[in-house]
């Protein structure tokens, strides 16, 4: 499958830290990210 995100705007629903130690994003065309949060070192040291 391939996908052209050329002049797509992308919009995140929901932020979610519900899985430990990942950040997950919800995205308005509902497809969901998840990323590690080792990835953002600034976010992974906020307090809980």
């Amino acid at each position: 499958m391939t996908t052209t995100l050329k002049n797509t705007k992308i919009c995140i629903e929901k932020l979610n830290f519900d899985i430990v130690g990942k950040m997950s994003l919800k995205l308005k065309d509902g497809r969901v990210i998840i990323v590690p949060l080792k990835y953002f070192p600034d976010i992974q040291k906020l307090p809980v």
